[in-house]
């Protein structure tokens, strides 16, 4: 069943040693796989990050992943010292803090890859995760209050939708 399933990120990229110097040395994922077509690298909990070889590379400047983490700040530490640059946004009402948007329920932290891949940061209020019970399964949609105490695991996911004009999330 897919619910029991690990979910690999799929992103494009147009010059794979650009794409292969930034997901291996600038956010160290080990590289567990390559060929003319794709490269693959590992994050937590059994997920990863592909790499499509692209002609035109992406067009969307949404989130296309993103990682539970933590701690933020020494995430941001870390890539910081490796020379990624964090994404700074002053639109009305929504308004980055040295790098990190507070959501209220969550803080974010956006960076850019070489191919324009927008990509995101997530550490939960109170740094636990926000467990869901799919409906169907054993009861209704638990709400942001009912938080698992359990400590999640660093992992790419598909990430909400960011709005550089405001901060709704969809």
């Amino acid at each position: 069943m897919l619910r029991d399933s690990p979910l690999d990120v799929v992103l494009l990229a147009t010059d794979f040693d650009v794409a292969k110097d930034f997901y291996s040395n600038k956010l160290g994922l080990p590289m567990i796989d390559g060929n003319e077509q794709s490269l693959t690298f590992s994050c937590g909990g059994g997920s990863r990050v592909i790499i499509s070889k692209s002609e035109t590379g992406t067009a969307d400047s949404q989130t296309q992943a993103q990682w539970r983490v933590q701690d933020l700040a020494a995430e941001l530490a870390d890539l910081r010292s490796r020379g990624v640059k964090i994404e700074e946004y002053d639109d009305p009402g929504f308004k980055t803090e040295d790098g990190i948007y507070d959501a209220g329920f969550a803080l974010f932290v956006w960076i850019t890859d070489p191919a324009k891949n927008s990509l995101a940061l997530l550490q939960y209020a109170g740094a636990v995760a926000i467990q869901v019970t799919p409906i169907g399964r054993g009861g209704d949609r638990r709400r942001p209050d009912d938080r698992d105490t359990s400590t999640p695991s660093s992992a790419c996911t598909g990430a909400p939708r960011r709005s550089s004009a405001h901060a709704n999330w969809d």
